[in-house]
């Protein structure tokens, strides 16, 4: 347990029955940190990259033994390179990941992965505006320009009105080089415009270890988003095959944990399928959202050992 810390999880319970809880009801509970992970004490080959831990205090993913070897690049200079490792096999198509395979030759992704994406189902609260109630007044002349001079209009109309609800993605720079470890090294620089203007410039460095592929991004905003209150979304879409169908995870749950329910779940490592992550709210909106995330692990459920 050093290696992944030591936890201590209390819990308040009902002593007897109230007229409306049951007996045992769970009326407040906490998670302590006893002991940190030690990266000196690994306890199992599972466990051995503690160093790899976002923050103080998180157990690191399932994962297996450290592979070791030689990682090749093919096809560096065209645009459909090839990374072999022995952990792993990555095709590349246009500067992104569309294909990794296990070494047994599973496929692990169904389409692109690590796409930049800065747009979100709106909630209830985002359409709150006059455009929500009079929406023809989005149509005249003039009209909305004052509306959004006046702070009026939903930031649904506005993240719109910037073209976040349909950007497109150019590639401006891709460079091959070598990391401090000898491994192949790839950094990426994207242009993700809306309405023909650039939003966002996105710097996305790959580094392709003998195990595992890391990612390192970083998002500019540019001027024609400076004036929104807020963005919807900044973050990456990465498209799992659908047999990594279990969602596993160290951050607050089991259910969502929005600002306005976070106080409700706990901060512990959950786990479930990821079809149950799906609400079916009455009005779509953006759900199964979990806060205080540590790491998170897409597992195959017919698969002892979480490969």
């Amino acid at each position: 347990l050093q290696a992944g810390g030591q936890w201590l999880a209390v819990e308040a319970r009902l002593r007897e029955a109230t007229p409306l809880l049951p007996k045992g009801f769970p009326v407040a509970e906490a998670t302590y940190m006893l002991v940190a992970p030690s990266p000196t004490a690994p306890a199992s080959p599972r466990a051995a990259a503690t160093t790899a831990a976002v923050c103080r205090g998180s157990m690191p993913p399932l994962r297996g033994p450290e592979v070791r070897g030689l990682v090749v690049l093919t096809g560096g200079g065209g645009p459909e390179p090839t990374v072999r490792a022995p952990g792993y096999v990555a095709q590349l198509h246009d500067s992104q990941i569309v294909s990794l395979r296990a070494p047994s030759g599973e496929e692990l992704l169904a389409g692109p992965a690590f796409e930049p994406c800065f747009f979100r189902a709106p909630t209830d609260n985002d359409r709150c505006g006059f455009d929500c109630f009079v929406p023809w007044l989005l149509d005249v002349y003039g009209l909305r320009g004052a509306l959004k001079s006046l702070g009026l209009l939903s930031n649904n109309a506005m993240w719109r009105m910037a073209g976040l609800d349909n950007l497109t993605t150019s590639v401006r720079s891709s460079d091959w080089a070598s990391s401090s470890e000898g491994t192949p090294l790839l950094s990426v620089v994207q242009e993700v415009s809306g309405n023909g203007k650039p939003c966002f410039t996105v710097q996305t460095r790959y580094t392709f270890r003998p195990h595992r592929v890391s990612v390192d991004v970083r998002v500019e905003s540019l001027s024609p988003v400076h004036a929104l209150p807020t963005l919807p979304r900044v973050g990456l879409r990465l498209l799992a095959d659908p047999r990594l169908s279990r969602l596993t995870w160290l951050g607050c749950g089991l259910g969502e944990s929005y600002p306005d329910r976070k106080a409700a779940n706990d901060w512990a490592v959950h786990c479930a399928d990821v079809d149950s992550q799906y609400v079916d709210y009455m009005v779509p909106g953006e759900h199964g959202g979990k806060a205080d995330v540590h790491w998170a692990a897409l597992t195959a459920p017919a698969t002892p050992a979480g490969a």
